[in-house]
């Protein structure tokens, strides 16, 4: 019951905030005035004046669809290079290497499509100037580049008997200056008001307070004796020989929060650490987690009443809102079905009961392994147990 509140209230909150903000959007894409006009109106003209864009251009179907291409073709070479040159670039106190080309070129082309596939750990991989001048750049861009070719959607819709669908340059400077830059700016402050990390700082490496061990395998050998003085460590009373002990942790630093907001308001994949919102200095707190959350939604939510809005049919809008979130529900309690049954099949090694091989040996890194670490990656997990497990995955 009290998850199921929560569910509501979470639902409820969203709806609220992407109400006016769908109305804001739709005074943005239509020219018309809005609180942040006086000031961002300048800005928006300066752009025009130096990109030379023509701001009443109406734009064919066909040339929009070249402008995408070309201005996401520009973005994936920029992001490709700066990741494969980020050795000799400045902005990298961690002396971190240059990315290697397929992993460059598969970053690059999830960033620019928008789909973020996140198969590196960025505070171990990227460069403070890759971060955010290239992942953080693309997560607007890209976004914007979406909701622009929505709004040339919904052009088609309302003007099928007049010509041009408006001007892709046009459309992206007033969604990146209008729209993300002041949502983002709302999120990353309190973000880090709330403790995700936003400095140049290196990374640190810090003393634990207490020892611990670890096998070969990567495991933490719970419940091991460790002598600091022989560097020995014993098991039920054996000495595992090949075990490391650990003394000192790494703790990333860096511009964190202002990709983290845009990272989940542009409902981007690919976030400052290799877990994303799982890491404690991604997602500190249940203050943190909230604003996290409803900024992921925030903007799909907004833009199906403003689709209402533009159409002049509000019902289609809310009708577009409900079915997403029917579906989202679905989705929802089909992951939740699928992860108990996988907790169920590693009880037995969670209550430690480790699981056996055919030969009777234990299973390093086998199904119950697994497990916790899928509950440390899955967000959706971690925000419905609002962060209590977090020191207990491993347990």
């Amino acid at each position: 019951m009290n998850t199921i509140l929560q569910y509501i209230l979470y639902l409820g909150i969203l709806v609220l905030l992407a109400i006016p903000l769908g109305a804001y959007i739709k005074k943005v894409m239509n020219g018309e005035k809005t609180f942040l006009s006086r000031i961002l109106t300048p800005c928006e003209k300066a752009v025009y004046r130096v990109m030379h864009v023509n701001s009443d251009e109406q734009m064919g179907w066909k040339k929009y669809a070249v402008c995408v291409l070309i201005f996401s073709g520009i973005g994936l070479l920029f992001l490709f290079l700066l990741q494969l040159l980020q050795g000799a670039l400045p902005g990298n106190p961690q002396k971190l290497p240059g990315v290697s080309w397929d992993l460059s070129f598969n970053t690059a082309v999830s960033f620019v499509t928008n789909t973020n596939w996140q198969a590196y750990s960025g505070e171990s991989t990227l460069s403070y100037l890759t971060q955010a001048v290239g992942l953080t750049v693309q997560n607007f861009v890209s976004a914007a580049t979406g909701i622009a070719v929505l709004f040339a959607m919904i052009r088609g819709f309302i003007k099928m008997k007049a010509d041009g669908l408006g001007s892709f340059w046009v459309d992206m400077t007033r969604i990146v200056l209008h729209i993300l830059i002041p949502l983002n700016l709302v999120i990353a402050l309190c973000l880090a008001g709330g403790g995700v990390i936003q400095n140049l700082k290196p990374a640190e490496t810090v003393s634990l307070v207490e020892p611990i061990a670890v096998s070969a395998d990567g495991e933490i050998l719970e419940d091991a004796k460790i002598d600091p003085n022989t560097n020995t460590v014993t098991l039920d009373g054996e000495v595992i020989d090949d075990a490391e002990i650990i003394t000192e942790q790494f703790v990333p630093m860096g511009p964190a929060a202002s990709q983290v907001a845009i990272k989940q308001s542009g409902t981007n994949g690919g976030g400052y650490m290799g877990v994303n919102s799982a890491h404690p200095l991604e997602n500190p707190n249940a203050f943190t987690n909230i604003i996290e959350m409803l900024s992921l939604l925030l903007i799909p939510a907004a833009l199906c009443f403003t689709f209402g809005r533009s159409v002049k049919n509000e019902k289609t809008g809310r009708r577009h809102l409900f079915s997403y979130v029917h579906l989202s529900g679905a989705c929802a309690r089909l992951r939740r079905s699928q992860r108990a049954d996988r907790h169920r099949a590693a009880l037995p090694e969670r209550r430690g009961q480790p699981l056996r091989g055919p030969a009777g040996r234990r299973q390093h890194g086998g199904q119950g392994n697994a497990v916790r670490h899928c509950d440390l990656c899955n967000l959706g997990y971690i925000h419905h147990r609002g962060l209590q497990r977090f020191g207990q995955l491993d347990a």
